[in-house]
């Protein structure tokens, strides 16, 4: 790889034979980042599978992508990429795909974090509850089928999915703010964070 690009978010596929990614040159935007696959174990030529940030692995064919305007689902074969969900929306599928957690990238017009089944039964938003009301950064924990989040509080909070039941995490979390970036294991048991203390 160039050495001129900026390469973020790296994600490995769950059979582990593709790694995702986006890639920029320093003359480009991060906005306008283009997402390639490579081969995990015959690295070679990378594919380009169109555009954004990779966020999630779907299935072992097709994965999602965060861009400007919303997410977006890339596929190993090089099809075109297609809207995921609704316009202006970041969202994820959640629980085997049977529910899925969204946030509105105009905050002004729907607040916070929400979840709603995959297929509603009346085909419209009547179905959608609210999880968190002012929306940081969170992680999905697919073990204990709940997302993490941290509070104004500064507490580290588990909210149970579908059905919204809130729990505080008790633990000692050295200088975990609101806002801080952080990332569960794959098992539920550990916390990774960034620390959100500054020094000067």
């Amino acid at each position: 790889l160039s050495e001129q690009s900026n390469i973020h978010s790296p994600i490995c596929s769950p059979d582990g034979k593709w790694i995702a990614f986006a890639m920029h040159p320093d003359t480009i935007l991060h906005d306008s980042a283009k997402t390639y696959i490579i081969d995990a174990e015959n690295q070679g030529v990378l594919k380009e599978v169109g555009s954004g940030v990779p966020e999630v692995w779907i299935d072992a064919q097709s994965f999602l992508t965060q861009r400007p305007n919303g997410s977006w689902v890339c596929y190993v074969d090089g099809r075109p990429q297609r809207k995921y969900f609704r316009d202006s929306t970041y969202a994820r599928p959640v629980l085997d795909g049977k529910y899925i957690i969204y946030s509105d990238i105009i905050l002004s017009r729907t607040a916070g974090l929400w979840i709603e089944p995959s297929s509603p039964s009346s085909g419209s938003r009547s179905e959608a509850k609210m999880l968190i009301k002012s929306l940081t950064g969170i992680a999905y924990d697919k073990v204990m089928k709940s997302v993490y989040y941290t509070s104004t509080q500064n507490d580290l909070r588990r909210i149970l999915l579908p059905g919204g039941k809130e729990e505080i995490i008790r633990g000692t979390f050295p200088n975990l703010r609101l806002g801080a970036e952080f990332s569960i294991s794959p098992d539920g048991k550990h916390v990774v964070y960034l620390d959100a203390k500054t020094t000067s």
